[in-house]
């Protein structure tokens, strides 16, 4: 960015005051995450919940973080990456509410993404167990027999017959749009994208397919530059050593918000609080009284 595109960024904040307003928004929603862990939930309030506990953990770090920040401009690194990951969890939580269907109760079509969504998580646990199993056949020390070995196989891919198709004692994963063969067409844009994989950008495409471009593009920036703290450039010194002031700051306010919006969606869509919406609503507006141009 030209200097004068990042004057418009640049923003002085109170990073004592946003640790304040982590601080109460964490204490506003714990007595209610508790209720949730204490209640019998269905498959999609269960994500949402699991969700909400990784959105807590984070914000819990941003808390220990911040104030290494204050003093060093390199701890910008863990924190932007820590932020990068909740900018992601809100795109995940919006997009699956976009699945959402007011004629079907048991949430077919939002139950069957989160199954698209598990798949990555799924590959990753086949490949781990056949490494460590590889191991255990071939270590000199009691090496395991291969009776053994299939025995293990044969359970993990039995605990996942629904994902894996078995031929000839070969398993491969199901194609995506076996998972959302019962989708409703006009949930899923007529169908077009039945076969796609869920990305970032495949999200943020279909928030702004639906006419949800408002929830879209607070999340366009500030992933984008959390992102590239990701993976090392020849440019990171740079980045990490810059003032704050010229566009992390601004960065920082735009994902908190994002953590106290998504937080109300997901307590709408699992237990009905006006009293908890309230009080998250004022840590927002607590967060906008920062900004002092």
């Amino acid at each position: 960015m030209k200097k004068e595109e990042l004057e418009k960024f640049s923003v002085d904040i109170s990073i004592d005051r946003v640790i304040e307003i982590l601080v109460e928004f964490r204490s506003i929603c714990q007595p209610n995450i508790e209720l949730l862990k204490r209640t019998e939930l269905r498959k999609f309030p269960y994500f949402l919940l699991s969700t909400l506990l990784r959105i807590d953990v984070n914000v819990k770090s941003l808390i220990v973080q911040f104030p290494h920040f204050k003093a060093e401009f390199a701890y910008k690194l863990p924190i932007n990456l820590i932020l990068r990951s909740i900018v992601s969890d809100y795109l995940t939580i919006e997009y699956l509410l976009t699945f959402k269907d007011p004629m079907d109760d048991a949430d077919t079509a939002v139950i069957n993404e989160i199954k698209v969504l598990n798949l990555d998580f799924i590959k990753f646990q086949e490949a781990i167990l056949i490494e460590e199993l590889t191991y255990l056949k071939n270590k000199d020390v009691q090496p395991w027999s291969q009776d053994k070995i299939n025995e293990k196989l044969n359970q993990f891919y039995s605990e996942n017959s629904d994902v894996f198709i078995e031929d000839k004692g070969n398993y491969t994963l199901r194609p995506i749009k076996y998972f959302r063969e019962t989708t409703a067409p006009r949930i899923l844009e007529e169908g077009r994208l039945r076969n796609s994989k869920i990305t970032e950008k495949f999200k943020f495409d279909r928030l702004k397919s639906v006419g949800l471009i408002e929830f879209a593009m607070p999340t366009f920036l500030p992933f984008k530059y959390f992102s590239q703290f990701q993976h090392p450039t020849s440019n990171m010194d740079d980045l990490i050593m810059s003032d704050p002031k010229i566009i992390d700051n601004r960065m920082i306010l735009m994902a908190i918000d994002l953590i106290f919006i998504v937080t109300i969606q997901i307590f709408r869509n699992t237990i009905t609080n006006e009293e908890l919406e309230r009080k998250i609503k004022e840590c927002q507006e607590n967060l906008v009284k920062l900004i002092r141009k």
